[in-house]
């Protein structure tokens, strides 16, 4: 079970953060993003979970809140806050977990005309000999 995360500019034409793991790892990810679904949830530092493989000191951190306010970018540091309300995460999770299920593939998740990145999901796409070639694993 892994999940790797990372950030990366202009990956596909937007700044990205990259979420990619097994059936196994994207499963526990969503299990841990359901909570949320509980606006007095407490937030969940994703970088920090077990199984996550973190590149190039990237954080991403998940809060519940009123209203939809995708991936914030704090200071020049790589902390990210990703912010969803209590539908939005029912929809992550529910996203995660078709990739997980399949064979290959990926979605976008916390898109926002007011967010400073995008998060993909994939699965099967990027191995550990191309998250190598990237470094700073």
């Amino acid at each position: 079970m892994l999940v790797r995360l990372g950030y990366f500019e202009q990956f596909k034409g937007a700044n990205t953060i990259l979420v990619c793991g097994d059936g196994d790892g994207l499963q526990r990810m969503a299990d841990h993003l359901r909570p949320l679904e509980d606006a007095n949830a407490e937030p969940v530092n994703l970088h920090s979970l077990p199984f996550v493989q973190v590149y190039g000191g990237v954080s991403l951190t998940a809060y519940p809140v009123d209203r939809e306010l995708g991936v914030r970018r704090h200071g020049a540091a790589l902390a990210f806050a990703w912010h969803h309300s209590q539908e939005g995460w029912l929809e992550s999770a529910e996203k995660i977990e078709v990739v997980a299920r399949g064979n290959g593939g990926h979605c976008y998740l916390g898109a926002s005309p007011t967010g400073d990145a995008v998060l993909m999901v994939s699965k099967a796409e990027y191995d550990q000999a191309w998250w190598e070639r990237q470094g700073n694993l």
